[in-house]
């Protein structure tokens, strides 16, 4: 091995990582001469990145586990193999690099013996002819400017050692002996056949294949196996499932993984298919560069999305006990799946909706069509595979037994946050539903009950004769920062770092918290949207008409701190700062890269939702029910603080029905708990 055999790395990892025939090819590759990096690449990518300290220290690790296992074996000549360094063997007169790894050497640079070896004379090829000393002086340009010596030393240069200047007799050339460089050369090439018929019976010995009950640990560098394991994944069945669960962009959702270290990882379990399972492609390529038909699993007879759904024939809904007389319906559908089909297909977004941005242009609002797909499909599920009964022959009780599940679904109708409706592991519910979260999927499926009835596709809603539940939202269900949690996370967003995406984050934060707006209005919030006014002592001030549900438009006074950071953000990203003299169609909040590049309303969302996170943690030490109330938060929630603080701070609840875009002054009822607080303070008086 090309180590000094004095420089002994770390072995602390020597008992607990294992070999596999990955490391067993990057050592026979190296000592073959293959560019380190090379190498690495090729074979050691699930051990991380190929710097030169984790070369070193992952190389001599190795080795020590390899000399451990030949001296348990018996064949300590084997252990001592390992550590002869070529480099020791001298090429008299040859000027080659050492094929070692030097300070300051790029790994993908380290110098091979095949190619350090340029340059070294060698033997002639077979059945060459050797020529004369007069021959070969004939070849010379001026042979009369060489003495006898100096011919023979250039001959010997060429051919070899000449082990007699007799002449050669008919037939046979002058017999030859090894130079002192082709003899180093030759040693060179033995103890590499013998360093890798080592590790051929040592791999037979020590390597195994990884197996998923293993530990991270004893396969991925310590760094990766931590950061994996700060998501709960610590083995390599769990790992699989994890990178099965998220698809391709799966290193997203953990901790300083980017998209090198990732598809590192994939390839290696790729290569171990046999013992870990396969991927799907789902993981393996990213999802824009696959057509709908790879996407889209079969249609299935289970829970599964519902455009996946196929209904048993027994339970289709085709016969269903409180079906209308089919030939007074006015829907085209002839079974449950089909009417709920099309009660979703007249609800769907279209237009610039239909893509989830804001926009004038479409109706409908890609959010809460989703929220009604939903709905609709987990009652259809619920229906058939729980209640075993079709949707059209559901009545009041089975509607009251609908609201008892969904305060209690069993573990089978629950799964993983943000799973892809495309993976197997899907499921309708992420775990019991909250109060607010059952009172609104009723309204929903009662809705569609009450279309299905209207179009006399059902005889009845069975929803009506089905008692309302407490309609009043306990304190706790206001989901708000208080003013002190607020505070708490404007400062952890100060601290945060001076960069483009530390001031976006900013940026974010205060539109989110001034304006009231929705997680997909920040995403679709764009210059244009900037509207001059005046303030009510004459001064230019600036209002936002922020364009939301259903394309219906509302204008929102922007305050003065907020304009000048909103001048100052646009400035920064060489936008300037005159909101009139930007580009309309300029998203106020973008992409790092390209500031004319607007952003997703998921990924306004994962960043808020991850700052929330990063906040919670920051002071969980010293305040754990702060942490704890900051982590549950959400985007939407600064929403809810927006009208609490409006409302506390003595706001007109007019206004902040306009500000906020509500269709009802009861929707807005909720920011006021001045009644709640006054009967608190009466009750304390009286008995406090």
């Amino acid at each position: 091995m090309v180590l000094t055999p004095g420089d002994r790395g770390s072995t602390a990892l020597a008992t607990s990582h294992k070999l596999g025939s990955a490391e067993f090819r990057f050592l026979s590759a190296w000592v073959q001469g293959v560019e380190v990096g090379d190498a690495w690449s090729r074979y050691m990518g699930h051990r991380g990145s190929g710097d030169l300290r984790r070369i070193r220290g992952t190389v001599r690790t190795i080795l020590d586990q390899l000399a451990a296992i030949a001296r348990r074996h018996g064949d300590p000549a084997t252990a001592a193999l390992l550590r002869r360094d070529r480099a020791r063997i001298k090429l008299p007169g040859a000027q080659w690099a050492l094929p070692e790894i030097a300070p300051g050497t790029a790994p993908g640079k380290a110098t091979s013996p095949a190619s350090a070896l340029t340059g070294v004379s060698s033997r002639p090829a077979a059945g060459a002819r050797m020529p004369t000393l007069a021959e070969f002086a004939a070849e010379l340009e001026d042979p009369s400017f060489y003495s006898e010596a100096e011919l023979v030393a250039l001959l010997e240069e060429r051919y070899g050692k000449v082990a007699s200047l007799r002449p050669a007799t008919a037939g046979r050339a002058p017999r030859l002996r090894d130079s002192p460089a082709l003899r180093a050369e030759k040693r060179r090439a033995r103890l590499v056949m013998r360093q890798l018929d080592a590790l051929r019976r040592l791999e037979a010995l020590a390597s195994t294949a990884p197996a998923p009950s293993d530990r991270l640990a004893a396969w991925l560098d310590p760094l990766t196996a931590k950061r994996l394991g700060l998501v709960g994944v610590v083995r390599l069945s769990e790992l699989m499932f994890y990178v099965r669960l998220h698809g391709y962009r799966w290193y997203r959702k953990v901790p300083r993984i980017g998209q090198g270290g990732a598809l590192r990882l994939v390839r290696w379990l790729g290569q171990h298919e046999a013992t870990l399972g396969a991927l799907p492609v789902t993981a393996l390529v990213p999802l824009t560069r696959l057509d709908i038909e790879t996407l889209a699993p079969r249609p299935s007879t289970g829970v599964v999305p519902i455009e996946r759904l196929r209904l048993p024939s027994t339970l289709s809904g085709e016969q269903g006990t409180n079906r209308a007389a089919p030939a007074r319906c006015r829907a085209r559908a002839r079974h449950d799946y089909a009417a709920v089909m099309e009660w979703l297909e007249l609800r769907r977004p279209t237009g610039s909706a239909a893509s989830g941005a804001s926009g004038i242009e479409g109706t409908g609002n890609a959010h809460t069509w989703r929220a009604y797909r939903k709905e609709a499909e987990r009652f259809l599920l619920w229906a058939v595979f729980e209640q075993h009964k079709a949707l059209s022959s559901l009545d009041h009780l089975d509607c009251l037994a609908y609201r008892r599940f969904l305060a209690a679904p069993g573990p089978e109708w629950i799964g993983a946050k943000s799973v892809p409706r495309w993976s197997e592991h899907w499921r309708p519910f992420e775990g019991p539903l909250g109060l607010r979260s059952r009172r609104m999927a009723e309204v929903i499926v009662s809705s569609m009950c009450a279309w299905l009835t209207e179009v006399r596709y059902l005889d009845s809603n069975p929803w009506v004769q089905v008692p309302k539940g407490n309609r009043a939202l306990p304190l706790t269900e206001l989901r708000s920062l208080s003013d002190g949690q607020w505070t708490t996370v404007q400062e952890w967003l100060e601290l945060q770092p001076q960069t483009p995406a530390g001031d976006r984050l900013r940026m974010m934060f205060s539109l989110a918290l001034a304006t009231g707006m929705r997680a997909a209005e920040l995403a679709g919030a764009r210059a244009g949207w900037l509207r001059q006014d005046l303030d009510e002592q004459g001064e230019p001030a600036w209002n936002l008409v922020v364009v939301g549900k259903g394309g219906k438009e509302r204008e929102v006074p922007l305050t003065t701190r907020v304009t000048a950071q909103l001048r100052a953000h646009l400035a920064a990203k060489g936008l300037g700062d005159d909101f009139s003299e930007v580009d309309a169609e300029v998203p106020l909040l973008s992409g790092l890269a390209d500031p004319r590049r607007g952003m997703t309303a998921d990924r306004v969302y994962e960043l808020m939702k991850g700052a929330l996170t990063r906040c919670a943690d920051a002071i969980e030490y010293r305040s754990p029910a702060a942490a704890q109330r900051i982590r549950r938060a959400s985007p939407h929630w600064l929403r809810h603080t927006h009208g609490r603080k409006f409302v506390e701070g003595g706001g007109d609840r007019g206004v902040l029905r306009q500000n906020l875009g509500h269709a009802s002054d009861a929707t807005t009822a909720i920011y006021d708990r001045s009644e709640a607080k006054r009967r608190r303070r009466e009750v304390e008086k009286v008995f406090g």
